[in-house]
């Protein structure tokens, strides 16, 4: 049976696969601690538009992006970009990423990236 499981922990929402109970108890528990602990710190999630992966999760303290999850796509490709990306500004990501492309394709999970952080930056500043 094929099921979908939406979480809407603080904005949006992120798709789990079936069979991933374990990933739902983690995702609860870095919700609560995040909301113990952070103050600022925001957990965003975007679903993206045209690519592969279907949803990118990422904290974000002011214009600081962290812990950046990409569900679906290039696995090792975008774990890659979440380690490289760890700690970066919302300015470099998007001079890096912005405009990026895959295939023949308008747009890559890399530029879905640089757009999320974008507009949730621009939403945490509301």
């Amino acid at each position: 049976v094929n099921y979908t499981v939406y979480q809407q922990p603080v904005k949006g929402a992120l798709y789990l696969k079936p069979g991933t109970l374990l990933q739902v108890r983690i995702i609860l528990v870095k919700y609560y601690l995040a909301l113990l602990f952070n103050g600022d710190h925001m957990r965003y999630n975007y679903k993206t538009e045209n690519t592969c992966s279907r949803y990118i999760s990422f904290d974000l303290d002011g214009n600081v992006v962290s812990d950046i999850e990409f569900t679906g796509g290039c696995n090792g490709n975008l774990k890659a970009i979440s380690k490289l990306l760890q700690g970066v500004t919302v300015e470099e990501i998007e001079n890096k990423l912005l405009g990026n492309t895959c295939g023949n394709r308008n747009t890559s999970c890399a530029d879905q990236l640089a757009k999320a952080v974008r507009m949730a930056y621009e939403e945490s500043k509301k």
